[in-house]
């Protein structure tokens, strides 16, 4: 069997579709169109500088479900394709054009069943990833799978015509003769074996951030230590996607999404696809830890997805990603909505710092640091930002790498004194920063031991305002000191830390 036999029926099957759509009673059904995302703003909405998009989650704008498609023409493409080939006609004049266009399927997909890999493909590229390869081989070759019916391979091959005959810029509105049925048939005829011969399947991993805004309508690029990220403004489109693959998310506070791609060969087992959720998961969560650590402001994950990057690549399933999905989280102290408090968008030298934190961060070497990172985001992810319970996560955070040589005379001075030592470059920062981590150490100490909260505002309410508001910018800022190179990295031994944090210490009481 040779191409150019498959190439020669599409282009025939095209044909008898096209005088099929040109018959003066023949309608199609138009139920392809999915429903859209709109960001609508008002007189008073607060908008970016430079791009003029919308804040979303602030005054004035407002967040749509439509069935109004932009792309109608796209649309009715599909719904012309697949009704072409998989609806019944009772109009006189369209039985006998629908005989040979079925008697066409029929040979044509006869052929396609002796394409090596295209039936797996196909199978696979209309649902989830449901099976091992070695699996899904003998249960096509067995006839003990029902993804190939007769609907299935009209699907996708209306897939591929239609997107096909978009890009040729095809009105299905016009019932003119299309001219250009050789090259419809040619390039579908590659795509279809190249769908077959394909090694791997590509998805776009998107991280959907309430924050921090971008300024910009295209992407930024930054590396981490093993791949590309993008950050981008979270357009519309992007918007629709998440909606339609998830009805349930809140739209309306979504401003940011981090992307990058993820290639999975063909062949991995239903298990590895399965875990690319869970290794998202912890992408996530490193990306998110660098944002918070760079900007003050209630920056959380609204949704986590991965979306193939076409129409014939399956869908994965999240099972057991617990972590941004509220219906799977009943059980763990965490909130799923965040504020958007700041419209200043992120800098270049913001992002260039994000950059060198996500390469500094998957290497470290630095004992205590991961204890530290736990705590710092569930300071934000436990706690509202201005509820003070937060502060026990920060102070424990705060010990994790600053008292990690477990050394315990005065730990309250040590640590003050270690933490305005590394920060401080003038006197003034280092006896602020004293004074806020010494009072942290107190109130955490004060909450271990059975102090309430009502209890720290009745007796220091200034300081306790003072705390919250300064400790986790000096936390954020002693963690960030450390990634870049200023930290016992490599060092195990307490001894060892020990003597690398004296040189931060001076006279200390005996």
């Amino acid at each position: 069997m040779s191409k150019q036999e498959v190439q020669t029926l599409i282009a025939d099957l095209c044909r008898e579709m096209e005088s099929l759509w040109q018959k003066k009673n023949y309608v199609c059904s138009d139920e392809n169109r999915e429903p859209i995302v709109e960001t609508r703003i008002q007189d008073n909405a607060i908008v970016l500088p430079k791009s003029q998009l919308p804040i979303r989650g602030t005054d004035g704008v407002r967040v749509v479900v439509t069935n109004n498609s932009h792309n109608r023409t796209r649309s009715l493409i599909k719904s012309l394709v697949i009704d072409s080939l998989a609806k019944e006609e009772t109009d006189e004049d369209c039985i006998e054009i629908k005989a040979r266009i079925k008697d066409l399927e029929e040979k044509l997909f006869g052929k396609f069943a002796t394409i090596p890999n295209l039936l797996e493909r196909v199978a696979e590229s209309l649902g989830y990833k449901h099976y091992d390869p070695d699996v899904l081989a003998e249960k096509i070759k067995s006839k003990d799978i029902n993804l190939l019916h007769l609907y299935e391979m009209q699907l996708f091959l209306s897939k591929i015509l239609a997107n096909e005959l978009h890009a040729q810029g095809f009105d299905p509105r016009k019932k003119l003769a299309f001219k250009t049925w050789d090259n419809i048939a040619h390039t579908t005829t590659e795509n279809i074996y190249s769908i077959a011969e394909k090694n791997y399947n590509v998805y776009e991993v998107v991280i959907f951030l309430n924050a921090p805004v971008i300024d910009m309508d295209t992407s930024i690029s930054f590396f981490g230590n093993a791949s590309m990220f993008s950050i981008q403004y979270a357009t519309d489109e992007l918007l629709s996607k998440l909606y339609n693959n998830n009805r349930d998310v809140r739209l309306d506070g979504i401003n940011t999404v981090i992307t990058y791609k993820q290639e999975i060969n063909v062949n991995a087992t239903s298990e590895h696809y399965l875990n690319c959720f869970t290794v998202a998961e912890m992408n996530t969560d490193d990306l998110v830890n660098c944002l918070r650590l760079v900007r003050d402001e209630d920056i959380g994950v609204i949704a986590l997805e991965m979306f193939p990057i076409d129409d014939f690549t399956p869908h994965i399933r999240k099972t057991y990603v617990q972590d941004y999905q509220p219906e799977l989280s009943i059980f763990i102290p965490k909130r799923f909505y965040f504020q958007t408090q700041q419209t200043e968008p992120l800098s270049q030298a913001e992002l260039s710092l994000i950059s060198n934190l996500v390469s500094s961060y998957e290497i470290h070497d630095i004992k205590g640091l991961d204890v530290a990172i736990k705590r710092f985001r569930a300071s934000y992810e436990s706690y509202l930002p201005d509820d003070p319970e937060r502060l026990l996560d920060i102070a424990f955070a705060f010990e994790a790498i600053i008292l990690n040589d477990n050394y315990q005379k005065k730990p309250d001075y040590r640590l003050a004194l270690r933490a305005s030592n590394l920060l401080g470059k003038t006197l003034d920062k280092k006896r602020r920063i004293f004074n806020v981590a010494k009072n942290l150490y107190s109130f955490r100490s004060a909450l271990a031991h059975g102090k309430s909260i009502n209890d720290l505002k009745q007796k220091d309410s200034e300081k306790l305002k003072e705390v919250l508001l300064h400790a986790p910018r000096i936390l954020k800022n002693s963690i960030i000191e450390m990634l870049l190179g200023n930290a016992p990295k490599g060092l195990t031994e307490s001894a060892e830390i020990s003597e690398w944090w004296s040189k931060f210490e001076i006279k200390l009481d005996k």
